[in-house]
This record gives C-alpha cells, sequence and structure tokens, in this order.
C-alpha cells in the first residue's frame, strides 16, 4: 500500500512543494540544515563539472550553514 502511495504523481508533486517552502523557510530564518541525497536520483542544473561528481557518493549530504562572524 506504501508504496502505491509513494510512486503517485499527484503526491509526489505535492511533497516537492512542500520540501520547496521548508528549503524556503528555512533560508528566511536563517537555519542550518541538511540533506541526505542518492546522487543517481538528482540533477545538478547547470552540469557541475566532472571533477566535482566524482567526489560524491552514491549518498551524500550537502548542508547548509549560515556563517557568523
Amino acid at each position: 500500500m506504501l508504496e502505491s502511495v509513494i510512486n503517485d504523481k499527484d503526491f509526489a508533486s505535492l511533497m516537492q512543494k512542500n520540501l520547496q517552502n521548508i528549503i524556503i523557510h528555512f533560508f528566511s530564518k536563517e537555519q542550518n540544515f541538511g540533506i541526505l541525497c542518492k546522487i543517481e536520483d538528482i540533477g545538478f542544473y547547470p552540469v557541475l563539472p566532472d571533477d566535482i561528481n566524482a567526489e560524491f557518493r552514491p549518498l551524500t549530504l550537502f548542508f547548509s550553514s549560515r556563517l557568523y562572524f
């Protein structure tokens, strides 16, 4: 049952919008956060150079941090 929900296009669209809103909210509040990604499922636009792509592991953690001085 859960698989049918996860694979539903409407559910995927809803999740994408929610995640975008959460990320925007974190940036607006200057809140640090991280996102763990399966590299095979994401794309970069513009395309990253090969030497950077070669450094990614199958599961890669991207994080945002605000430096305070």
